[in-house]
């Protein structure tokens, strides 16, 4: 806290955007309570130092606090119901903003990708610079994002100063990991990669998942804010960058 706390005075900031986090969802499952302190307690602590400031935040939330059972992009009209120890951090790491300062943004998205990230995504031509057979898990579906996206849309969301809930993602339709890798693959020239498909289920990871979990952000339609761009169109973007 009162590093939090000295970190506001010394930088003043004029907004503050949290992108810290422990997204390592299996991680999150073996600890609990080290997932609760990254993903709930610090936050709450972040949103109590800008209350105290005089500044806004904005939360950086993730698709995981739906549990998938709907077939239809989830909303922020949608009750959060999370099946993972992550999602539910994340999930109470929102309403501890929220709690603090009402005027918070919060900012859902999902399968965040980019350079210097650690998901498959974001590491999809490491792995293929060391092996030409890969795997894609074929039972998940949502829309992924490409960072540099979501960072801009951050911006224009601040600068109209709205603020509560928004579910920010790629546009286009919701895919697999599978048909995410292949069209990265593709899109960087490496046709010799093997995609190999499996299910969550053979993969024996520690965490659920949920297996639908797109989103529609009806805030950004009502506030007039142009659709994100489609996800294969980001994918190829950063293939090449």
């Amino acid at each position: 806290e009162a590093s939090i706390r000295g970190a506001l005075e010394h930088v003043r900031p004029v907004i503050v955007v949290n992108a810290a986090a422990m997204t390592d969802v299996d991680g999150c499952e073996r600890d609990p309570d080290k997932a609760m302190r990254e993903n709930a307690t610090g936050p709450r602590l972040l949103a109590e130092a800008c209350v105290r400031a005089g500044v806004n935040i904005v939360q950086v939330s993730t698709d995981f606090v739906f549990d998938g059972s709907k077939r239809e992009p989830y909303t922020i009209e949608d009750v959060p119901n999370p099946i993972s120890v992550y999602g539910k951090s994340k999930l109470e790491g929102e309403r501890a903003v929220l709690a603090a300062r009402p005027e918070a943004v919060v900012v859902r998205t999902s399968w965040l990708f980019g350079i210097g990230g650690k998901n498959f995504a974001s590491r999809i031509f490491d792995y293929a610079a060391s092996s030409n057979r890969l795997k894609g898990i074929t039972d998940m579906r949502s829309l992924p994002t490409y960072a540099p996206d979501l960072a801009q849309r951050i911006l224009e969301i601040v600068d109209s100063g709205a603020g509560g809930t928004f579910h920010i993602t790629g546009g286009g339709e919701p895919a697999t990991w599978f048909e995410v890798a292949r069209a990265a693959l593709d899109a960087a020239g490496r046709l010799d990669v093997e995609l190999i498909p499996v299910t969550v289920a053979e993969l024996g990871l520690p965490a659920p998942r949920p297996a639908y979990s797109a989103l529609r952000c009806l805030r950004s339609e009502a506030l007039g804010l142009p659709p994100m761009r489609r996800w294969n169109e980001a994918v190829e973007a950063f293939a090449h960058a």
